[in-house]
This record gives C-alpha cells, structure tokens and sequence, in this order.
C-alpha cells in the first residue's frame, strides 16, 4: 500500500459575500446574507490520471455551490413574566445545485461521464429551514433558566449532502430528517 499527495490542478475563483442585519423595529430583526463563488480549474494544469476522473470536457469543481446564504427574522418580546421573555427565530439557508463527487465516470464507460451518475451526485438547489422559540431568563432565585423548542429541516428537505462512487455503485449521504427538540438550561 502506498499514498500519494498530488496537487489537483491550478484554480480560480472569484466571489462575492454580502451581509446584512437590519433592526425593523422594537424586538424585530431581519438578516440576510449571500455569497457567489465562481471556481474553475485550469484545464491544463490537471494531472491526466484526475482528469480522467471526470471524463470530458474535464475535471469538474465539486462540493463548491455557485450561491450560499441564509434569510432569517428574530423577534425578542418585552419581560412576559417576571424578568423572562420569549424569542423566537426562523432562518432559511440555501445552496445552489452542487456536483456532490468529482468521480463521474462508470466502469462502462471509463474516458466520458455517465450521465447517470451526474444526476446521482448532484444536490439542486436546497432550503434548509430551521426554527427556535424560547423563554429566556426565568427566574429562579440563584440561578436562571431557559426553555426553548426548536425544529431543524422543517420542511423535511431529503436532499443528498454527500456522494462517494465505489465502482459500478454509489453511496449517498442524504440531508438528516426533521428534527424536534426541547432544551433546558440553566445558568449558575
């Protein structure tokens, strides 16, 4: 058994990241975020035995989305009881489609990508939705506590995350199933 290290290849990538917060009004705020990433190989640069990983037209970029960001709103109430108060929170994020592997190639077809296998390994374009609502700073007396329930994949997205070809098969990690949960915490 032995292992190499071998570079994949000069790139470039040129992207955009945008932030922003904005405080709507009394106990409301909305964020907002994006980024771009345009990533290419240079063709030429690639070692052949990698770039036949891919078939023509060549190696291709993969788990690198064109689009990222996330959408999210926050609202945090005025003392409801005693000192505590209630927050709430939603937040979508997304990822444009994303070539999952960069092995697009079959057994059956060694030198040209299975189309097959491209639709396989690629994630489209996926919403993540995500939600938390809290009673924050319940008093109770030399400490405080907090309960919050939260939902994470709300909208059940099933959506690959990861793909690794083992010849004529693949394996796929798929995006974990919603999830509730309920949280309790204290401060000392």
């Amino acid at each position: 058994f032995s292992q190499a290290i071998v570079n994949q290849g000069d790139a470039h990538a040129l992207g955009f990241e945008l932030e922003n917060t904005i405080a709507a009004f009394k106990g409301v705020t909305f964020t907002a975020n994006v980024g771009y990433t345009n990533f290419k190989y240079e063709q030429a640069t690639i070692p052949p035995g990698l770039q036949s990983l891919s078939g023509p037209p060549g190696f291709k970029p993969f788990q690198r989305p064109n689009f990222t960001g996330t959408l999210g709103v926050q609202y945090t109430s005025e003392p409801v009881w005693q000192e505590a108060y209630v927050t709430a929170r939603i937040d979508a994020n997304f990822r444009s489609e994303t070539l999952m592997t960069s092995n697009t190639i079959s057994a059956t077809s060694p030198n040209a990508s299975d189309p097959a296998i491209l639709q396989a390994a690629t994630s489209p374009f996926v919403w993540l939705v995500n939600a938390r609502v809290a009673l924050a700073d319940i008093d109770l007396g030399q400490t405080k506590a907090e309960v919050a329930l939260w939902s994470r994949n709300l909208l059940d997205d099933r959506e690959i995350v990861q793909y690794v070809g083992l010849g004529p098969v693949g394996s796929v990690i798929y995006e974990q199933a919603r999830t509730f949960g309920l949280d309790v915490r204290f401060d000392f």
